[in-house]
């Protein structure tokens, strides 16, 4: 195991998508502002571009978890210059250790085959950046860096990372406090409200303060005649107010309390007391005096939030396969009854079942649903099949009718499976696949 949990996390990525949003997040930070993300598939070689960059350069960057660097970053080269993509820098991020001499054999390749300017981020120079001016990353990647080396609380990392917007109440405010993180998710804020966070199995006030020292940008604490009664929430609330600007109470009082920490009273409150809409429009006036700005843009925060008011979609507007082993089948009413004048050996028997599904009530007497091909069978010349109304005779000489209708089933489905180019396995059945019959509606197996 890797003595550095940065290294050890990046080293066992299974979620590519997420490292590809860190890669392209990190590369933001490392002197490439202007990156646009492609990612997914059909992306020809690249997982983000730049067309033209402040020093008039275009870039391609590619990123990999596989341990064959060199295969990919020269498969990922051949496939950009076929394309015509034509860059001036190539970034290569992958999650290998790297020698200097591995560095030197990229730079050179990249160079003399393809003509471009190799930029190269292996895992130690991505630790580097993580360690170091892009810290904050490692906090909005929990799905990489994962507890127990990065530890979480209320679902957030408690990574240092000042990003969150915290929305803090008692139960008695649940409604307020989720309508108004819901507002600013919309806004492209991120926010972690306390009414709708991951707390289970964990004491809620010491997770509160732990992201209020660690997560919080703007501490919102739902000031209500409830919360006031709350020994914890004023303390929280106490404490918070002890940093500068830190605090923006939003306060459903219609006159102010005595019971409100002194260094509460000395902020105005966002006032939602007469309409929510009017305390959302004074938080929202508060953050931009304070410069923060939302680091999603509407697109996402919108998706994010819509997320919380909708279910999952579990259906889709096209037609797709399904695969069950429970199905209805409509069975005729009748069982057609043909006598034969000998009976028929293995390998007659063998070959019928591939095109007709019958039942044995003896060695000269069938039965079925539909009638057999023509000339299949050596049946006795008769004016009219007989028939009769299984559902209502319970046996035929000596067979119940019910395991007659079972085989004819079971048969039928054999014969499909012929006809479709199957074959058959004679390993035995479970007794999970023996079909089971309701006379009420129809054969169910």
């Amino acid at each position: 195991m890797s003595a550095d949990p940065i290294v050890y996390c990046l080293e066992r990525i299974s979620d590519y998508r997420a490292f590809e949003r860190l890669c392209s997040a990190l590369l933001a930070g490392a002197g490439y502002p202007a990156i646009d993300p492609l990612g997914g598939t059909g992306d020809g070689g690249r997982d983000a571009t730049i067309r033209t960059d402040e020093n008039g350069r275009r870039v391609v960057f590619a990123y990999t978890v596989r341990e064959d660097w060199r295969v990919k970053l020269k498969k990922d080269c051949t496939r950009v210059q076929e394309l015509q993509h034509d860059p001036d820098v190539f970034v290569y991020v992958c999650t290998e250790v790297l020698s200097a001499s591995d560095k030197d054999f990229a730079v050179q390749l990249v160079s003399s085959q393809f003509g471009w300017t190799l930029d190269l981020y292996d895992i130690e120079r991505l630790r580097v950046n993580l360690v170091g001016p892009q810290r904050h990353l490692i906090a909005q990647h929990p799905s990489i860096f994962v507890p127990p080396f990065f530890p979480q609380v209320g679902g957030q990392s408690l990574s240092q990372c000042r990003d969150t917007i915290l929305i803090d109440h008692v139960a008695a405010d649940h409604a307020l406090a989720t309508w108004l993180s819901r507002r600013l998710t919309l806004q492209g804020f991120r926010t972690w409200c306390r009414g709708t966070a991951p707390l289970a199995g964990e004491n809620a006030d010491e997770s509160v303060r732990k992201l209020i020292g660690l997560r919080a940008v703007q501490y919102l604490p739902v000031v209500s005649e409830e919360s006031l009664s709350d020994q914890l929430f004023l303390e929280r609330c106490a404490l918070s107010a002890s940093n500068d600007s830190f605090v923006l109470p939003c306060s459903s009082l219609k006159h102010e309390d005595p019971r409100l920490p002194s260094r509460l009273k000395q902020v105005t409150a966002a006032n939602f007391s007469s309409s929510w809409d009017t305390g959302l429009t004074d938080v929202l006036s508060k953050l931009k005096a304070l410069g923060l700005r939302p680091d999603l843009d509407q697109a996402q925060g919108r998706q994010i939030a819509l997320r919380d008011y909708l279910p999952t979609r579990v259906t889709v507007p096209t037609p797709e396969p399904v695969f069950a082993n429970l199905f209805q089948l409509a069975l005729p009413e009748t069982m057609l009854v043909y006598d034969l004048q000998r009976s028929l050996t293995q390998a007659e028997t063998d070959e019928l079942r591939l095109r007709w599904a019958f039942a044995e009530l003896n060695a000269h007497r069938v039965v079925a649903f539909t009638p057999p091909p023509e000339g299949a069978i050596p049946a006795t010349k008769q004016v009219r099949t007989p028939e009769f109304l299984w559902n209502y005779k319970p046996e035929r000489e000596g067979k119940r009718t019910e395991d007659l209708a079972k085989e004819l089933a079971r048969r039928s489905l054999e014969v499909i499976c012929a006809q479709k180019g199957l074959r058959f396995c004679a390993d035995d059945l479970p007794p999970s696949a023996i079909p089971v019959i309701r006379r009420e509606s129809g054969v169910e197996g």
